[in-house]
């Protein structure tokens, strides 16, 4: 599974603005927080911060935001500078780097964090001043799962806005958010 804000997000765009599950489970949690982009004339979404979260990080939160917010892990600091590099042995190995690929188009050149996660779970994430595009990666395990990014139930035909909104919400409640 593999998604991609692609700075405007056309999902944005139909889910509207605010904290999202972009994959909820029972070990993995992924939300994105959306915001609009006053500087466009028409109605835009942009993923401003990307949130990791659950059992899979023995509940510890890293936070990745635009260039104008910061890195963290557990509320704290890291990825200051490029290049650089993060790790807690067995959860998180996390790299900071000119040399990175770009969401969009991963044979393209672009400075970028890449973030491996237990299970095989990968972040690749271009920051920009105002916005993150993300990609997430992982394998298929047999847990239920769903958010924007969909349940992984090998038949995408279920995951557009109107099914999914049908499954469960897509908003994050304020006690559930990994960004407060």
């Amino acid at each position: 599974m593999v998604t991609t804000s692609g700075g405007q997000n056309v999902r944005a765009r139909l889910y509207g603005y605010g904290e999202k599950w972009l994959v909820k489970s029972s070990s993995v949690l992924i939300q994105g927080k959306y915001a609009p982009d006053t500087s466009l004339p028409e109605q835009n979404a942009f993923l401003e911060a990307v949130a990791v979260g659950g059992p899979i990080l023995r509940n510890n939160i890293l936070v990745v935001g635009s260039l104008t917010d910061r890195i963290t892990w557990v509320g704290h600091p890291i990825l200051a500078s490029m290049p650089s590099e993060f790790e807690v042995e067995g959860l998180l190995v996390a790299k900071y780097y000119a040399n990175s690929s770009l969401v969009q188009d991963r044979a393209k050149r672009s400075p970028g964090l890449e973030f491996a996660l237990p299970s095989g779970v990968r972040l690749l994430v271009n920051r920009y001043q105002s916005h993150v595009n993300v990609a997430i990666t992982m394998k298929h395990t047999a847990e239920p799962q769903d958010g924007l990014c969909g349940n992984f139930n090998a038949f995408p035909g279920d995951d557009f806005p109107a099914l999914v909104n049908k499954r469960k919400s897509e908003d994050v409640e304020p006690a559930d958010s990994l960004f407060a």
